[in-house]
Parts: structure tokens; C-alpha cells; sequence
């Protein structure tokens, strides 16, 4: 079973400590990277990629060092940038065959995998198409066929719903969740609900450090008890976002319904315990 382990890593640009000793262990499984900008998630993605190397401590692969293993580590990622880079002059399928060339597939393995990745990512009818023409939501799926080509160990895929409507958001979600069998995919988002549900374990990142970690289900249990849903009108609206720490705010013809974070129960008559998500979560610990 593949294992990634980050040992007292710590990653600095000038005198800005960007990762401070950070350590974790991953298994094959999908991992949520959430944290605001400047968190250090582009950082840590560029060291496991081994675009970077670090200032203290090792990244390790399978007990070995990944500066060691050098090229038989690299054949082993898979990487999906958040800029969706892809030559628009390219049919898919050209762009497919020339990444497998970059990769160092062979002539036979690149004919077998490329015509499964077009059929898994659901773009088989198109791979005859300029990639110009593609949507943005071909386009994600474009570089995630790119990405698994070669059958890699380690997936990293960096904010790659940015800029899809709801209904590749979700279909884009389903993907990842079928690929990610025997493998250790990371997934870099500012989109808490892409991971909430397919997440085998959620890095909070902050400042270089990650304060939390954990399942969805265990991170949601810290905070039980503390998310309300207050039912008021107009005139008490502002009156509730001065004191409390909103997540969200919506109304119907009647009352409108403000869901807040609180450590004790608003003083409210129309006030009820909600159950916490993912979202309440990342709310609370970024406050």
C-alpha cells in the first residue's frame, strides 16, 4: 500500500516561513487542502510534486526519500494544475498522445490507456475536437485524463472545480471519487462542499501549519452544539450580524433565517440547535 509521509517539513521565500514543521501521513484515499490564501496548500503541492525542495526536514515515498528516488517517484504523480494550460491549437487526443510522450509512456501502453481515459472522462465523442473549443468543464476533464495517464500512485489536483457551474461541480466530484481506488489523491479547493462528502480526511491549513485534521464526520462532532438557525424579520437583521458569526443568511415570503456560530444559544425566540457540516467547521476555526 503507498504511503506519503511529510516528516518536520518546513518551506521559507526570504525571511516568510511559508510551512512551519509540518508532518502528516498519507494512504491511499482522497484528502481535502483547505485553508484560505497564503494557508501554504501551493506550497506544500509544489514540495510533493517535487517542483520545490524542502528548507528542513523530508518528504518520504514508500520509506524513501523522494530527492532520492528522483525520477521513479516523478513517474509515479499525477498532477493537475489549477490554470487550465492546455494548447488550444491540440485535438484532445493529440494532447493526450503528446503528455503521454512527455510522461515516457510507451507507444503501446499510451494506445491502451488513452481511449479508457477518454471513455472515463465521458469524452471520447469529442477527442477529434480543438481543446479551444472545449467548455470549461471539458477542459477540467481534459487535464484530469492527463493526469492519470500513466496509472500514477499520487494524485495532485489543484483547485480543479474553479470556474465550473454547479452541474460540473458535481459531475467533476463523481470523477474523482471513481479514480481514486488505490491511490493518494490530494485535492487543493476553496470549495468546501467538492470534498465534504468524498473526503477520506480534511487538512485545515493556516499559516504553514495545519491547526486541524481529521475525518468530515470528526471535524463537524467539535462543534456540535454550536450552530443555530435564528427565524427573524428585517429589522433584526443587522442587530444578529454585529454579534454573531454568520454562515448563512436566506428567506422565504415570510422570515428570513439566519444560521450562526455561537459557543451558547442565541437569545432568540425562534432559535433552534442545528447540525453541523463541513462549511460551519471551516467557518468557526477561520473566524
Amino acid at each position: 500500500m503507498a504511503e506519503l509521509v511529510l516528516r518536520n517539513v518546513s518551506k521559507s521565500y526570504g525571511k516568510h516561513k511559508v510551512l512551519k514543521d509540518l508532518c502528516y501521513t498519507f494512504s491511499p484515499g482522497i484528502y481535502g487542502l483547505l485553508g484560505p490564501n497564503g494557508a501554504g496548500k501551493s506550497t506544500m503541492i509544489h514540495l510533493i510534486t517535487d517542483n520545490l525542495r524542502p528548507d528542513e526536514g523530508e518528504i518520504l515515498y514508500n520509506g524513501e526519500s523522494i530527492r532520492n528516488l528522483g525520477k521513479a517517484y516523478r513517474e509515479k504523480l499525477g498532477f493537475m494544475p489549477q490554470q487550465q494550460r492546455v494548447y488550444p491549437n491540440f485535438t484532445l487526443e493529440r494532447f493526450l498522445w503528446y503528455m503521454a510522450a512527455l510522461k515516457g509512456l510507451k507507444k503501446e501502453e499510451a494506445k491502451k490507456q488513452i481511449p479508457e481515459l477518454l471513455e472515463l472522462v465521458n469524452l471520447s465523442d469529442v477527442k477529434t475536437r480543438r481543446l479551444s473549443g472545449f467548455s470549461g468543464g471539458m477542459k477540467q476533464r481534459a487535464l484530469l485524463a492527463q493526469a492519470l495517464l500513466g496509472n500514477p500512485e499520487v494524485i495532485i489536483l489543484d483547485e480543479p472545480t474553479a470556474g465550473l457551474d454547479p452541474k460540473e461541480r458535481i459531475r467533476f466530484r463523481n470523477l474523482i471519487s471513481r479514480v481514486a481506488f488505490n491511490r493518494i489523491i490530494l485535492v487543493a479547493t476553496h470549495v468546501v462542499s467538492d470534498i465534504e462528502f468524498i473526503a477520506k480526511e480534511i487538512l485545515l491549513m493556516s499559516e504553514g501549519t495545519v491547526p486541524e485534521s481529521g475525518t468530515p464526520w470528526e471535524l463537524c462532532e467539535k462543534i456540535e452544539g454550536k450552530v443555530f438557525q435564528i427565524v427573524t424579520d428585517e429589522a433584526h437583521v443587522q442587530e444578529i450580524i454585529s454579534a454573531y458569526k454568520v454562515v448563512n443568511i436566506s428567506k422565504d415570503e415570510n422570515h428570513i433565517y439566519i444560521r450562526v456560530l455561537a459557543d451558547v444559544m442565541p437569545e432568540y425566540a425562534e432559535c433552534k440547535v442545528r447540525k453541523p457540516g463541513l462549511e460551519d467547521f471551516y467557518e468557526y476555526i477561520f473566524e
